[in-house]
């Protein structure tokens, strides 16, 4: 057999390339990268199948390289540094925490490895775990510690590893022997995330109720030695569920709060005889002022670290980056909508954070069975991703419930940097030319999506970037037919499977179902009958097979038109213009609910 390359592209712009038999791809389920190893875990298969194997030539696949250990790499000589990451090796071989499982009180050091791996939700087995001590990965030995149960922070919820140290506000917080830095410089770093808009919280404090940094939502606090407290306002509020990097740096007599890498306008100037220290994390005093919200990482240096802060931040943000959510939006005429200077909404929502979505949209009413738009003076295509205030002022893009799905999601659920890919088409059953089995749409549908996520990936380099929902509305195209009607559930559940599978991103993206109207039991032609049996029944069996596979899918949800009326109803002997589509405030109605009801699924905000 022939050697083949395989070439890992890095995020940096770097990349390697290794010689790899052939046979050794036959049956692979996985590639991992750990520190300078590529492991390629395959199954056992006979050496008749290996030689069917359809890789051939050089391959390329991109992953992103690993982030290079803080303290080792970047900038080492810190005071103390918590994090559940490995500061210091890349291959994360150094214990960071020690946790207690709750079902029976047991206690075990993880390593970052491990953290990752898989082995902690494994040990504790669908139990919860505690921090019983947070390791200093800095070399000073100053542990954060909490004996007791009652008091302890949580690091595995649901049988899931947090992120970060997972502080409840009410009853826990961490100790540590005293770090103080006297009346001299020092620079603290932390990546938190907060759970509501209306956040107190003390970082770092001490027994007698001082504190060097507390957190709220329009200001960073600290208390000195003397009890003077000294107030930095923030430029903006910080609001729940977003990940936040907070460096707070004093350099003589002037401290410095950046938030996400940008200083605010307000610098404090302080005596340099103020002194500063700290003995605990999460609470000052005994229970003053308790810290809600996840720390995924703290390093304290004991001096100014101005001219490396960027590296500092940097790192961190890359360590633990934010999310993009990606929503696909897909179906027929209803989600294509129609121009919005003939049919406008009565009323819009908030267009104020519109600059914050990216709309990529392939639209129209008429294609050929490839799915390709074939009528360009009906079609609604962004031709690449544009943000939704632009897309919003061009009525040629259609008023469907994307508009709205967005605005609700960025308005009233705090969604930043939100990406919105839309592919629809007109009148298209789902039995003829969605399901993957038909290949037809289903290769454009899925190029069109990897393509627009490649996109926002490039253009949000660092960020986590991610497919969080898939929002479906389509159903009367297999009204039509009884046997396509009966095939929907089947048809729904697999053509779901598939894009979790093909599309980037999208293993773990929720369902989002739009049932269908009951007005699509009435006819749409002249001369159909007021009240067709069939039809009726076609329509009630979709309906339920919609809400069939949100409840069996585990990860979905349906929202109800049943209210909704048509654009132009049917009157009998007249036909219709639009007796199928919903009038733009049902689609607006529609886009809102969709949003309200993924957030409600999901537990998640922005």
């Amino acid at each position: 057999m022939a050697d083949r390359t395989l070439t890992i592209n890095h995020a940096d712009g770097g990349s390697e390339t290794y010689t790899i038999n052939r046979d050794k791809f036959a049956g692979v389920r996985a590639l991992t990268i750990d520190g300078d190893n590529v492991s390629i875990y395959h199954t056992a298969v006979p050496k008749e199948q290996s030689k069917e194997t359809t890789f051939g030539g050089s391959q390329s696949i991109t992953v992103n390289r690993d982030v290079e250990p803080l303290l080792n790499d970047v900038v080492g000589g810190a005071a103390v540094a918590y994090s559940l990451r490995d500061l210091n090796d890349t291959l994360g071989n150094n214990k960071v925490v020690k946790v207690r499982r709750a079902s029976d009180g047991s206690l075990r050091d993880f390593s970052s490895k491990e953290l990752k791996n898989g082995y902690i939700e494994e040990w504790t087995n669908s139990s919860d775990g505690f921090v019983h001590t947070w390791y200093d990965q800095s070399g000073n030995e100053v542990n954060l510690t909490q004996p007791d149960p009652a008091a302890q922070t949580e690091i595995v919820t649901n049988n899931k590893v947090n992120t970060g140290v997972l502080f409840d506000g009410t009853s826990d917080h961490l100790s540590n022997t005293t770090v103080n830095f006297s009346n001299g410089d020092f620079s603290v770093f932390t990546c938190y995330t907060p759970p509501t808009d209306d956040f107190d919280g003390v970082l770092l404090g001490t027994s007698d109720y001082k504190w060097v940094i507390r957190i709220l939502r329009n200001a960073i606090t600290l208390r000195d030695t003397n009890s003077v407290i000294h107030s930095i306002p923030l430029d903006e509020n910080m609001t729940a569920n977003k990940r936040y990097i907070i460096s707070v740096i004093r350099s003589g007599t002037s401290i410095t709060v950046y938030i996400d890498g940008v200083a605010q306008t307000n610098v404090k100037t302080v005596s340099a005889s103020n002194e500063f220290r700290f003995d605990r994390v999460g609470v000052r005093g005994a229970s003053a002022q308790r810290l809600e919200g996840e720390v995924s990482e703290l390093i304290v240096y004991p001096e100014d670290q101005t001219q490396n802060r960027e590296a500092i931040e940097t790192n961190i943000s890359n360590a633990f980056p934010k999310d993009l959510n990606v929503f696909l939006l897909l179906g027929q005429s209803n989600m294509v909508g129609f121009p919005s200077d003939n049919y406008p909404p009565t009323a819009y929502l908030s267009n104020s954070n519109d600059s914050k979505v990216w709309v990529a949209s392939s639209s129209g009413t008429s294609s050929n069975d490839a799915g390709d738009l074939v009528d360009n003076s009906v079609a609604y295509d962004t031709e690449g991703l544009i943000q939704l205030d632009t897309y919003a002022a061009q009525s040629r893009f259609g008023y469907g419930p994307n508009l709205d799905f967005a605005r609700t999601l960025v308005n009233d659920h705090n969604y930043d940097n939100l990406g919105i890919i839309k592919w629809a088409r007109n009148g298209t059953a789902l039995d003829v030319y969605w399901k993957k089995e038909a290949n037809k749409f289903y290769p454009t549908v899925v190029s069109y999506c990897n393509e627009q996520i490649n996109s926002l990936k490039t253009k949000f380099i660092g960020y986590n970037v991610k497919v969080a929902g898939i929002f479906w509305f389509q159903g009367h195209g297999d009204s039509t037919t009884q046997s396509r009607a009966e095939a929907y559930e089947a048809n729904l559940t697999n053509l779901m499977g598939a894009l979790r599978s093909d599309v980037i991103g999208a293993k773990s993206a929720t369902l989002i179902i739009g049932r269908s109207p009951d007005f699509w039991k009435l006819p749409y032609q002249v001369g159909e009958p007021a009240a067709d049996a069939q039809k009726v029944t076609n329509v009630d069996t979709i309906k339920n097979a919609q809400v069939s596979v949100a409840t069996n899918d585990g990860n979905a949800v349906w929202v109800s038109t049943d209210d909704a009326t048509a654009l132009e109803p049917w009157v009998s002997g007249v036909s219709g213009n639009n007796p199928v589509h919903l009038t733009t405030d049902d689609k607006q109605t529609l886009g809102v609910r969709a949003a309200n009801a993924f957030v409600t699924k999901t537990n998640y905000t922005g």
